[in-house]
């Protein structure tokens, strides 16, 4: 479905992954098996799901805040397709979840930072994805936190579940480096002075692919990166063995 729909009307794109997502839960809930192809499903609609949301927090932010172009750009419905193209926001990152099981940002909205007035505001627009995708995260740990998560009726389902949250706290830590290319960058950009900005993204693509390099490969910055997130994972109260029995169930092609 590539059809173009009211500005601010939720896309049919997105109903039908939210469609796949449910649906898939419930014969989740009910096997006992140890790989299923519901579970990929579930984990990579959830993950869809997620993305969008996280670059509807960008535009939503950049619409209340002056930049009205995001409303004719299609930002505002949810539909997936239209953040950046189909290989960069869902091909890509799927790719990194059946390789590694890294919450890659695969998506983008184009802002028009001239029609916002203050620097606090383009920072609060960086920071409304990040804050999306926070608030993903949360409803989704919250019931282990709680400790009222069942494994011993519907394991896989929690599985799941511990997997599709913990690419929920990967996607954040990740995002909130402070990288040119990521949100977290983009929340402190706006306060420099324009000759730093320009200085920095003279160097942005080395830096970008120097972060990704040391995070993929055995190094210090990755350690600590990944310490950080099992760290909070641990913290919030969530179960490692689940979560990588998460990873075992979602890759149904490896039984």
């Amino acid at each position: 479905m590539t059809q173009n729909y009211p500005e601010h009307q939720i896309s049919p794109n997105f109903l039908i992954i939210t469609g796949v997502f449910i649906l898939s839960a419930y014969p989740l809930w009910s096997i006992d098996n140890t790989s299923s192809i519901w579970a990929f499903l579930f984990v990579v609609s959830g993950w869809i799901i997620s993305l969008s949301l996280h670059e509807f927090g960008h535009a939503f932010a950049a619409y209340r805040f002056g930049d009205l172009s995001v409303a004719a750009k299609g930002y505002l419905t949810l539909n997936p397709l239209k953040y950046t193209n189909i290989f960069m926001s869902i091909v890509l990152p799927v790719v990194f979840l059946m390789m590694g099981g890294i919450g890659f940002p695969g998506g983008a909205v184009y802002i028009n930072m001239g029609a916002i007035r203050s620097a606090r505001e383009k920072s609060l627009i960086s920071a409304s994805g990040p804050i999306a995708t926070a608030i993903v995260a949360a409803v989704l740990i919250l019931p282990f936190s709680f400790g009222i998560v069942d494994t011993a009726n519907h394991r896989v389902f929690w599985a799941s579940v511990s997997l599709l949250a913990f690419l929920q706290l990967s996607a954040l830590f990740l995002n909130l480096l402070p990288v040119p290319g990521l949100d977290g960058f983009g929340i402190f950009e706006p306060f420099l002075k324009g000759e730093i900005r320009k200085k920095v993204h003279n160097i942005a693509g080395i830096a970008f692919l120097a972060i990704f390099f040391l995070l993929f490969n055995d190094t210090f910055v990755s350690r600590a990166f990944w310490k950080s997130i099992a760290f909070t994972a641990y913290f919030l109260g969530m179960d490692f063995d689940l979560i990588r029995e998460g990873f075992q169930v979602f890759k149904f092609w490896n039984p």
